[in-house]
């Protein structure tokens, strides 16, 4: 499953990582990007982080990303979304469920006893 740790910078991951293909005795291509050779992120003013995807040698299938970048969470949606496609499917290993909401969103929602009320089986303090 996808996920994003809400920083600064983000931290968004999806599939599996370095250590998790060496532990399963998978080997991997891994291409690194610095975000300040980028154009984008040299326009944006976002030149700290990076982006890093896994494929098996040769191949253009993805087994994992990892981004470390302001708004990562927006970038790997940006990879895992067309994950979720037949299309891509083949081409896609790195699971394609939606990343879970954006800091923006859960500031709209309260967590339960926000309101003062408590839930059964709840103590307060």
């Amino acid at each position: 499953m996808p996920w994003v740790t809400y920083t600064e910078p983000e931290v968004g991951r999806a599939g599996l990582n370095e250590r998790e293909t060496k532990a399963k005795g998978v080997a991997v291509e891994v291409t690194r990007y610095d975000l300040h050779e980028l154009d984008r992120a040299i326009v944006d003013d976002a030149r700290e982080g990076f982006v890093k995807v896994l494929t098996p040698p040769g191949r253009d299938r993805i087994l994992g990303v990892t981004i470390v970048a302001p708004r990562a969470g927006e970038m790997l949606a940006k990879v895992v979304m067309p994950c979720g496609t037949a299309s891509a499917s083949r081409r896609c290993s790195a699971p394609s469920t939606p990343i879970p909401p954006t800091p923006k969103r859960t500031g709209t929602q309260r967590a339960p006893g926000a309101t003062g009320m408590r839930r059964p089986g709840c103590s307060a303090g």
